[in-house]
Formats: structure tokens, C-alpha cells, sequence
């Protein structure tokens, strides 16, 4: 989700910093919070361990569709539909740097967290 973002950014109105508690895919991006959140709920032998992989696989078109609907991204253009002609390019060039012939690949991270309940 980040680069099709910077990749627009150029081109979209200023954008608010999203809230990194809000719901949603980055809500537990920190681990210490995801810690706290288990530990706070009676867990214990709370580990982290992160996890990156690639992700995607869906052909360039499909995956620009994605970017365009979801995310920060997509949030910028539901604000401002009128302004999704504009980034269309630009979000695609990126997205092609990420193509390979398993179809667009992307880096992703994950945590893989276990927890023990007392």
C-alpha cells in the first residue's frame, strides 16, 4: 500500500496522517502495542516474531485496481474521486516495477504472534 501511495502523493491534495489505532490493516503495526493489547487481555509467553514475504500475484491491471480502492490510497480517492484520473499513471509505473511472471509481487510484513491464556 505504501508505494502506490508515495507514488500519488504528488498528485493528490494534501492528505491527513492516519491514525496508526484506527481500524484496519496497520492497527497492530507496533509490536509493543500488540504486546500490551495480549498482556492487558490476560495473556501470557506473549512472542513476535516478524514475518516478510512477497504478496500479490495478480496481473498489472487487477493489482492497480486494488491499489486504487483500498488503503491510504484509496481512502485519498473516495475523499476526492475526482482526482483518480490523475494518479492512474503514476500508480501503474510503480506497480510495474513489481511485476513479475507470477503476476505483480509485492513485499509485505506480517507479525506471527502466540500467546498463552493463564
Amino acid at each position: 500500500m505504501q508505494a502506490p501511495m508515495q507514488a500519488a502523493l504528488p498528485l493528490l491534495l494534501p492528505v491527513a496522517p492516519p491514525d496508526p489505532t484506527a481500524p484496519g490493516p496497520f492497527a497492530f503495526a507496533d509490536s509493543s502495542r500488540v504486546r500490551s493489547t495480549l498482556t492487558d487481555s490476560g495473556y501470557s509467553a506473549v512472542t513476535i516474531n516478524p514475518f516478510d514475504t512477497d504478496i500479490g500475484g495478480g496481473d498489472l491491471e487487477q493489482t492497480l485496481k486494488l491499489a486504487l480502492a483500498v488503503g491510504p490510497l484509496g481512502r485519498a480517492l473516495r475523499e476526492h474521486p475526482e482526482l483518480a484520473d490523475n494518479v492512474v499513471d503514476a500508480v501503474r509505473d510503480v506497480l510495474s516495477n513489481y511485476l513479475t511472471s507470477n503476476g505483480v509481487r509485492m513485499p509485505s510484513a506480517v507479525w506471527i504472534v502466540l500467546a498463552r491464556t493463564s
